[in-house]
């Protein structure tokens, strides 16, 4: 069914701000980081926007490590400054700035700045291949519910993944804890005219809550009635599926 909804009710990234910002950025990948430089995908490119989003940073703040004194660098309002505007997430009470680093690192960038240049640290500076780690299998689906993305988080999970919407691309997608995808879902399709908005992201869980539930016709149904896909697409999966069950019971028999 969820292969049938992607083929049917395609989305593209085309004119998007990720499409946009992975264009103008993608250029700070080098040889190590390239490895999520995948936008194959509506998911991979989120998830390369992530790493994009985070090397950016880093270049802003090593601007400030190579460009002002140890001194200057202790100064409050000078991380305050290198910080302002800087997309973050919290994990574990420690803000992440640059998400292809660990904690112990991003500590320094939130607040040591000097210990940089000090310290262990210190080829990040002229390395950008040094200490870089798997953000998604470090930080888990926490990358997704940050402001590195422009995902929602939805009302309703487990203790095995989280879903989240994407208002751009109409679309759900479940993440599981270790940060990778498990579902993608796309909504409104061509048979919508006029999506209706209004309570949108409860008719999402209600949704969603049938899809925990492992209730297939019931979140079929639901999709159909909560006006998230439309009469036309809802038969033609009915219909779909009736002819797959045909083909194995066919099979079945031989």
């Amino acid at each position: 069914m969820f292969q049938y909804l992607m083929w049917s009710n395609p989305k593209s990234s085309a004119n998007s701000e990720e499409q946009f910002f992975f264009d103008q950025h993608a250029s700070l990948f080098n040889e190590v980081t390239n490895v999520f430089n995948d936008v194959s995908s509506l998911f991979g490119l989120i998830r390369a926007d992530i790493v994009l989003t985070g090397l950016l940073s880093k270049k802003r703040l090593d601007y400030y490590l190579k460009n002002y004194t140890l001194d200057q660098l202790k100064k409050p309002m000078v991380i305050a400054n290198s910080h302002s505007r800087l997309p973050y997430m919290e994990y574990e009470n420690q803000k992440i700035l640059i998400p292809t680093y660990p904690q112990e690192l991003n500590h320094l960038y939130c607040d040591e700045l000097s210990g940089i240049i000090t310290g262990k640290y210190s080829p990040v500076l002229n390395d950008g291949k040094a200490f870089v780690i798997d953000p998604f299998l470090e930080y888990g689906n926490s990358l997704f519910d940050s402001s590195f993305t422009r995902l929602v988080k939805l009302g309703v999970s487990s203790k095995y993944s989280d879903c989240f919407y994407h208002p751009e691309f109409r679309s759900i997608f479940v993440i599981d804890k270790s940060g990778s995808l498990k579902e993608e879902i796309p909504i409104f399709d061509e048979g919508i005219k006029i999506p209706v908005m209004e309570d949108l992201f409860d008719r999402l869980d209600l949704v969603m809550k049938d899809y925990y539930n492992n209730d297939r016709l019931l979140f079929l149904q639901h999709l159909k009635e909560y006006g998230l896909i439309s009469s036309r697409l809802y038969e033609d999966i009915q219909h779909n599926s009736e002819k797959n069950r045909n083909l194995i019971a066919q099979r079945m028999k031989k």
